[in-house]
């Protein structure tokens, strides 16, 4: 296997589904073992920089039904960091899981320097 396929495996492991919104999803990326440290911080942008994808969004979605149309929004890493910061409930939703995804991280290391 290649450098690049094994780091996609690495950070696929990293990574999980959240449901912000019914049909809305954010795909994201636990931190590393660094990034989880400046991350309990309250660095907000190492934690919007965590979500790498989402499905179910539409311009609509975004700009409003009045402006928008019904097409998919395509995501990129700005584009969501712009949205977000107006959007709180996504944030402590974020927050809230990414914590989950480290605490567990955190316990399945100790658990494997035990044996």
């Amino acid at each position: 296997m290649n450098q690049q396929a094994l780091i996609a495996q690495i950070l696929a492991q990293r990574e999980r589904w959240l449901e912000i919104e019914p049909g809305k999803r954010l795909r994201l990326r636990r931190p590393d073992r660094w990034g989880a440290q400046l991350f309990r911080k309250g660095d907000i942008d190492l934690l919007l920089a965590q979500v790498v994808g989402w499905e179910g969004f539409t311009e609509a979605d975004l700009l409003g039904s009045a402006i928008g149309s019904a097409d998919p929004a395509e995501f990129s890493p700005e584009l969501f960091r712009t949205v977000a910061r107006d959007r709180l409930d996504w944030i402590e939703q974020v927050t809230t899981q990414l914590l989950d995804m480290i605490q567990q991280a955190f316990e399945k290391e100790e658990a494997a320097a035990k044996n």
